[in-house]
């Protein structure tokens, strides 16, 4: 389930002038009958490199970065999405809004074919890099029989790719993206990422305390 209220915890870290932002919340398991439609939504977001909403949401607004994706991993009862990026911390409260931003934008601005095209076309070559080595086959093979995939999946992959529309990948944007139940993280100065937050009065700060993390209780 959701979190009931966003929660973004700031873990001190003064050696450098960058901030870590890590926000995200859980996803369905994988044998979800969104699972493409889905991880396309995630591939627009954040998965198709300078051609991305959040990459191109960071130009518009100016905001330098050294990282910057959308991540999207299904599991058996259960899964998470989540956005990552690595700004100046005076960058901050900026990077944040528009990451959340970009999320609401993928759910209401209509994704356009040349997006979807892109988005299917890179997640086709990464599917066809999979199968060419052992490893990435072996893991292909492990995820049929681990989430009881159908035995022509990878076969059919290319298929049930292509059969997804623009608006199907929307629909799953609205179903399962959030940018206001979410749970964070900030690795920065404390002090500086604090202040920069101050302003998103939906959501609760606070700053992740050592003591805390070792107490027999967190244990």
């Amino acid at each position: 389930p959701m979190p009931a209220r966003s929660v973004v915890r700031v873990i001190d870290h003064k050696t450098s002038s960058d901030a870590i932002i890590l926000v995200g919340h859980s996803a369905p398991a994988r044998q979800t009958p969104d699972f493409f439609a889905l991880t396309l939504a995630n591939t627009v977001l954040g998965g198709l490199g300078k051609a991305s909403r959040l990459d191109q949401a960071f130009a518009k607004q100016n905001i330098s970065h050294q990282a910057l994706h959308s991540g999207l991993e299904f599991k058996r009862s259960c899964g998470w999405f989540q956005v990552t990026a690595q700004v100046p911390l005076s960058a901050v409260p900026g990077a944040f809004a528009t990451m959340l931003e970009s999320i609401e934008d993928l759910k209401t601005r209509p994704i356009s074919e040349p997006e979807l095209s892109q988005a299917k076309s890179a997640l086709l070559s990464n599917h066809r890099a999979n199968l060419e080595t052992e490893t990435g086959l072996a893991d292909q093979v492990t995820a049929i029989e681990l989430f009881d995939l159908a035995r022509d999946f990878l076969s059919g992959f290319p298929l049930g790719v292509e059969q997804v529309s623009a608006e199907r990948v929307q629909e799953a944007a609205k179903n399962y993206l959030s940018s206001t139940q979410i749970s964070g993280v900030v690795v920065g100065e404390s002090q500086t990422v604090k202040a920069g937050l101050a302003e998103f009065r939906s959501f609760e700060i606070s700053e992740w305390q050592e003591s805390a993390a070792k107490s027999p209780s967190a244990r």
